[in-house]
């Protein structure tokens, strides 16, 4: 719901420019050592799309085994129109 243009634009504000952070749950698992790995994926102006935004991909790109919590962040610009990224950010060991 949040990476669609009309809400970045309508519910969340930000028509020029947005940026969000959203917090996942915590998988309530004891983790003994953090790691914070990040993946992302990007467009712009819906001609030019690159990227990998899934929580397998991060959780490769930190050793990470014991996934605690995800999280994702976005970044858009007029809409989402010029240039639109999502990111998701895993934590865990």
């Amino acid at each position: 719901e949040y990476t669609h243009p009309y809400v970045i634009g309508v519910y969340r504000g930000g028509i020029l420019a947005f940026r969000d952070h959203i917090p996942g749950q915590l998988n309530g698992m004891n983790v003994n050592s953090i790691k914070k790995g990040e993946s992302c994926m990007s467009s712009y102006f819906f001609a030019y799309s690159s990227g990998d935004s899934s929580i397998e991909t991060a959780a490769i790109k930190a050793g990470i085994t014991k996934i605690k919590q995800v999280n994702y962040f976005v970044d858009a610009i007029f809409f989402g129109l010029i240039k639109h990224e999502f990111c998701t950010i895993v934590v865990g060991e």
